[in-house]
Parts: structure tokens; C-alpha cells; sequence
């Protein structure tokens, strides 16, 4: 999620996304258009800051150490708020992001909203698994031929 996918999208040229713990923007970038968010959804608002500039994953030229949560209902705490976070910003961006992608046919916005409106890992792993499921059962009563 952090990694492997930002390291596709940048392949295909597009913005790896601003997201997980540390963000670096050059001074050139902050001057002109300075940073104003401060909610709990500012790592995920952040994607909207660079307008039009791709985020870059920066690999071997940084390193950043930060503190995981260390139970399961602090991770599950935080996890409620990134969460209550994109669902604010779909709320909020995604009717612009498809008006701006559809009008300009700018692929990199609609890799914006498709981002955006990505479920969790966990829910498309539980719909796999539930379709799996499904499948093996309306499959299980029926002969080959």
C-alpha cells in the first residue's frame, strides 16, 4: 500500500501519492502555494497541494522513523480516523475530481479519484474471499462433464 503501489503508479508516470507518515515538500512548491491544512485528514488533503505536480517516492535518499501503534484498539483507533478522513474527502473531491478528469481527460486526476475511492485493503480482501466462497458453492452441486 505504501510502497509497492506508489513504485507502479510513478512507473506509469503518474503521482505516487502523498501518504503514510512523512511528507517532504521543497521550499519552491510551499511558496507558492503554502500549506494550510490541519485536520485529521491532512495526509490524505495533501494529495490536492502539488496541483498538477507528481509526488515523487523518494527510496534510498530518505529515511523516516516514527511510533506504531502498540495495541490493537489504538492501531483500530487509528485506523477509524484515516478512514472517517477518506470518507470526508470522497465527500468533498470526487464529484470534482471526475468533472475535472471527464472535461480535460487528464489521466492523472482520474488516478486521483480512483485512489480516492479505493477501499481499504481488508474490505477487498473480504469481498474476494466472500466471492471465492460464493463460487465454490454454486459450483460444489453441479457434475463435469
Amino acid at each position: 500500500m505504501n510502497y509497492v503501489r506508489p513504485l507502479g503508479t510513478e512507473a506509469l508516470g503518474l503521482s505516487c501519492g502523498l501518504k503514510g507518515t512523512g511528507m517532504c515538500f521543497s521550499a519552491e512548491l510551499l511558496h507558492a502555494q503554502p500549506w494550510d491544512s490541519y485536520s485529521l485528514i491532512e495526509i490524505r488533503a495533501a494529495h490536492q497541494v502539488p496541483a498538477g505536480r507528481p509526488a515523487h517516492l523518494l527510496r534510498s535518499e530518505a529515511y523516516l522513523e516514527s511510533h506504531m501503534p502498540t495495541s490493537l484498539r489504538t492501531a483500530e483507533s487509528q485506523n477509524m480516523r484515516w478512514e472517517s478522513g477518506k470518507i470526508a474527502l470522497v465527500r468533498e473531491y470526487a464529484g470534482r475530481l471526475l468533472r475535472e478528469g471527464l472535461r480535460t481527460g487528464n489521466s492523472a486526476v482520474l488516478h486521483d479519484l480512483v485512489a480516492l475511492l479505493m477501499p481499504p485493503l481488508s474490505i477487498l480482501a473480504a469481498a474476494l474471499a466472500f466471492g471465492l466462497g460464493v463460487s465454490l458453492l454454486a459450483g460444489a452441486g453441479r457434475q463435469q462433464p
